[in-house]
């Protein structure tokens, strides 16, 4: 594994991408059917796709052997473009084009040829981060485009992009992925790179990357560096990440339902430890109470929701000592508090050690 993996296993087809199939469809059928619109807008949260799939249409574009929709990756034009090096295909940091001499700049270079590629792309990150100036620059350029001149706006905010820009260009939401099929992508690059790792850890990776395919890739990659050619188990793989075994938080809530006050405390203890996000914490927590609640409504669907058998029989058994519903939806208010508290740095055990009394003492009224 010489490479960083995520690098690795960047899509350089859109049939190599994953988990995106209304926009992946819409820019293979541009290609295709040769209806390439000036101006796209790719949205969505970080590590979706994005950038990813702007290489891949600028390359798709652009290939010796295009348009095509499968670029061949290898080309005097393909290289370049997926490492962003490209003379033609211009990746820009929005965050850097504020100044009047930057925005100029990019106005001159827009009235310009491509040197070597038939179409002169400009792939702007963070789009939602130009300033005024730069975006009035934009709507200018986007407005009557230069031939063969196509814009794309990265964004993770497309709410803050301009609706005078908006408007003028073809949008895309790239939505966060699916846990299983990440799961399901991180198996084929184990096997590939002969990574030695139980499907628990990788349902844990995956779980962890919250839709993100760099990120999951990138927890693999961390994971396998701090195991080495040691096979990877649940066990190693949660303290390399600092993610918490999932069976803890079946403990914690089966301690609070017995009212062992000493137990609850040893394992909000062990939960806030190993220099593990409180954050993190909260969020896993709240999805195994938001599996309770299923399980309490639709024990029969929990397999149609992403959840394994094993999960399905854990879930069963806990929800039988369960009085109500309603308790969860308190232990859900009691949550709500500690993240209102951490805006004002208050000790963290503190408020997961009020939350669990105060759950213990909900149990009275059910």
């Amino acid at each position: 594994m010489a490479n960083i993996l995520a690098n690795k296993y960047r899509p350089k087809q859109f049939s190599d991408m994953i988990g995106q199939d209304v926009p992946v469809q819409v820019l293979t059928n541009s290609v295709q059917y040769k209806k390439v619109h000036h101006a796209y807008i790719l949205g969505g949260s970080f590590g979706c796709g994005k950038s990813t799939a702007a290489r891949i249409l600028s390359a798709s574009l652009n290939c010796v052997n295009g348009p095509t929709v499968a670029p061949c990756g290898v080309c005097s034009n393909c290289v370049p473009i997926f490492q962003g090096k490209s003379q033609d295909v211009r990746e820009i940091d929005a965050a850097r084009y504020r100044g009047i001499e930057e925005i100029r700049s990019l106005a001159d270079d827009v009235k310009i040829k491509p040197i070597a590629c038939k179409y002169k792309i400009f792939i702007i990150d963070e789009a939602h981060g130009l300033s005024a100036l730069a975006a009035d620059a934009a709507l200018k350029m986007i407005e009557e485009p230069p031939p063969n001149v196509i814009f794309i706006f990265c964004t993770t905010d497309t709410h803050a992009i301009k609706p005078t820009i908006f408007t003028r260009c073809v949008y895309l939401k790239f939505n966060q992925v699916k846990w299983e099929i990440l799961q399901e992508n991180l198996k084929k690059i184990s096997d590939k790179e002969s990574i030695n790792i139980d499907d628990l850890s990788l349902k844990y990776i995956a779980r962890a990357a919250k839709g993100s395919v760099r990120t999951s890739i990138q927890l693999l990659d961390s994971v396998f560096a701090y195991c080495g050619n040691s096979p990877i188990k649940i066990e190693n793989c949660t303290k390399a990440l600092g993610l918490v075994d999932n069976q803890m938080y079946y403990q914690l809530i089966d301690f609070i339902l017995k009212k062992e006050y000493l137990k609850v405390f040893t394992i909000i203890n062990n939960l806030l430890g190993e220099s593990r996000q409180v954050t993190d914490i909260i969020d896993s927590f709240l999805e195994h109470i938001r599996g309770l609640i299923l399980g309490f409504t639709s024990i029969e669907h929990l397999s149609n929701l992403g959840y394994n058998q094993d999960d399905i029989k854990k879930i069963a058994y806990q929800v039988k000592s369960i009085p109500s519903v309603n308790w969860l939806f308190d232990i859900i208010g009691f949550m709500r508090e500690i993240k209102e508290c951490l805006d004002y740095n208050i000790d963290a055990s503190l408020l997961f050690e009020k939350m669990a009394i105060q759950s213990i003492e909900a149990l009275k009224n059910y």
